[in-house]
């Protein structure tokens, strides 16, 4: 279980960037080129997120793929991976790419066992940590699409929107998962004292106004991030 909760921290950790990303992968390649930085899916082409299909055997089964890119399986032994299919339920194999990528292949119950330690780790961990300061709580439906966040009267624009970036990454992980990648991610805000909606967001018509505060987050986080991630994911299971 410790491979499987290393993996559903990474996929949580890299969704909630890959949104800012995908949506303003122009201005965030334009500002990191012009500070120097060449990063492999960012400011190229290069495929670097964890991506999944659905997919049929011969005899109608469904089963789910789920592929990460080369970038993060590069230092995971082909033993460590034949241990965590091999103990992990639902798990059905895995196998390489020719580019390196690992593919690992589950049934609809492995994905489900996937799913509920996803909202396990969700909310015992990453939705708390946003919880404090301006932010007094914040709540879901069962598949993360709908939040309801409650504020002091002293929260601003600018941290709303940073807020907003983070949960439409953690509906989008849960949705990406589940195999509803285009699901609508929305997000009102209410004020403790009067307990009126004083805003309200949708992942599929946010404006260009977050656009800086995705810059900020992504750029803020990509040149330690991802050697974070890479490290987190391949070290200690």
């Amino acid at each position: 279980m410790k491979f499987l909760r290393k993996l559903i921290v990474f996929i949580i950790a890299i969704i909630i960037a890959v949104y800012c990303y995908n949506r303003f992968k122009p201005e965030i390649s334009d500002y990191l080129v012009s500070k120097g930085f060449q990063i492999p899916g960012i400011t190229d082409d290069a495929k670097i997120f964890p991506y999944s299909q659905t997919v049929y055997d011969e005899s109608g089964t469904e089963n789910i793929v789920l592929t990460f890119p080369s970038e993060y399986m590069k230092d995971l032994s082909s033993e460590q991976l034949d241990s965590f299919v091999e103990g992990t339920e639902g798990m059905v194999s895995y196998y390489y790419q020719e580019d390196g990528s690992v593919a690992f292949t589950m049934t609809s119950e492995g994905r489900q066992t996937i799913l509920d330690n996803l909202s396990t780790e969700l909310d015992q961990s990453l939705l708390n940590n946003l919880i404090g300061g301006n932010i007094i709580s914040i709540s879901h439906n069962s598949d993360y699409t709908f939040f309801t966040v409650i504020t002091d009267s002293s929260v601003t624009e600018s941290e709303l929107l940073t807020l907003t970036g983070k949960l439409i990454g953690i509906g989008k992980a849960y949705s990406s998962i589940e195999g509803a990648e285009d699901n609508n991610i929305h997000i009102d805000v209410l004020n403790n004292e009067s307990g009126m909606i004083t805003n309200a967001y949708d992942s599929d018509n946010l404006g260009e106004g977050i656009a800086s505060d995705a810059i900020n987050y992504a750029t803020s986080s990509v040149e330690q991030g991802i050697d974070d991630l890479i490290s987190n994911f391949s070290g200690g299971l």
